[in-house]
């Protein structure tokens, strides 16, 4: 890029791919300048199938980007989801070198170089190692180990792992058009380093982003690094796709979809149990949560203050979906605060929404307007 005060970040969905631009302010903070989004075709449960569409699609986005902001753009930070990435747990641990001064950074890295030497599958690459808590001498659970008394210093880490092929063709889409790609992110962690803000993470907070082919989901608490994520095959536009065939969609074709999604919520929602955080509370970012916010308060202009931080208790939810759920399409699409372009895949994706609910155990959930590109953006503020 020919200004270097600016960090680009792109996500590939499996219906649109967007580009967002950060730029520096005042107080060397990244604020989102230009956000763009181009519908793409060629990709399949986040993997890329066709890579010519994927390129010309990206060639489009990054153009706009470009004529918008008059810069040249030659490097970002991608973002990538799919049942490909996987999170997984390695505990490990190492002798404290001076147990009567207590522990000290160097112990503290020699536990970090231990989880490096960590080795992925053959087929897979590690995207990120982050630690969960500090033990030390088995018993004693700390944010900050440095300081403490003990001999041993332990710790569980999150290996996040992503297949190589969705990696290296989404590598080869970005070189097509001249794009470098810096590193990638996982969804999941970059919509959890948006939302999961320090301040807000004293109680347990499970993330979703619903999307059009996946819906990610990520659990953390207390400032921490999100101790669990996934990527869930279930996106709003696949379940239409895979249910819905009358118009107004039919009770029956809402009820095995619902069971279908509660089904795959299931085979890895136990896992988030694992990893030892209980979510007292629910998030949701994207088109769906603010779409319900929109719909809810008659929004004729959308305004993005009132939406970020509104909260949906689940009669309300439910409410909207008996309302849309009965309408046609004609119809739905012209409800206020609904944009005609989601009226198809709407209802699905309050399904997907009301199953998440059922799933985490939560009454209500907070919209967030911060998304995954903000997540990557901020990622990539942490290693420039």
């Amino acid at each position: 890029m020919e200004k270097k005060n600016y960090t680009v970040a792109v996500d590939l969905g499996s219906s649109n791919v967007v580009v967002a631009v950060g730029e520096k302010n005042a107080e060397e903070r990244l604020d989102v300048v230009c956000v763009v989004s181009k519908p793409v075709e060629g990709v399949n449960a986040g993997k890329i199938e066709n890579i010519e569409l994927v390129s010309r699609a990206i060639r489009e986005a990054v153009s706009e980007a470009e004529e918008q902001l008059g810069i040249r753009i030659t490097e970002a930070y991608a973002g990538i989801s799919g049942d490909f990435v996987r999170c997984a747990r390695h505990m490990d641990h190492v002798f404290v070198y001076d147990p009567q001064n207590g522990v000290n950074q160097k112990d503290v890295d020699a536990l970090f170089d231990r989880m490096r030497n960590v080795q992925a599958p053959d087929d897979e690459t590690i995207m990120d190692r982050v630690p969960q808590n500090y033990v030390v001498d088995d018993n004693q659970e700390v944010k900050n180990p440095v300081g403490s008394f003990g001999k041993k210093l332990s710790s569980t880490f999150n290996f996040i792992l992503c297949l190589k092929t969705p990696m290296q063709r989404l590598d080869m889409a970005l070189k097509r058009v001249g794009i470098k790609m810096l590193s990638v992110t996982s969804n999941a962690i970059a919509t959890a380093e948006a939302v999961l803000l320090p301040d807000e993470k004293e109680e347990g907070v499970a993330v979703v982003d619903i999307g059009g082919g996946s819906t990610e989901m990520v659990v953390g608490r207390a400032g921490q690094a999100p101790a669990w994520a996934h990527s869930f095959d279930i996106g709003c536009r696949r379940v239409t796709e895979k249910f819905i065939r009358t118009d107004p969609p039919a009770p029956a074709e809402l009820e095995a979809a619902r069971e279908w999604v509660a089904q795959q919520l299931a085979e890895h929602l136990g896992e988030a149990g694992k990893a030892g955080v209980a979510p007292e509370r629910l998030v949701a970012v994207a088109g769906t949560a603010t779409t319900v916010v929109a719909v809810r308060d008659q929004m004729r202009v959308y305004d993005s203050a009132k939406v970020h931080k509104a909260h949906v208790t689940r009669p309300q939810l439910d409410r909207q979906y008996s309302q849309l759920a009965a309408m046609p399409l004609e119809r739905r699409s012209q409800v206020v605060g609904l944009d005609p372009g989601r009226a198809p895949v709407i209802v699905a994706g309050l399904v997907i929404m009301q199953a998440v609910m059922d799933a985490v155990g939560v009454d209500g959930f907070t919209v967030s307007e911060t998304d995954i590109l903000h997540g990557i953006i901020l990622d990539a503020a942490k290693l420039g």
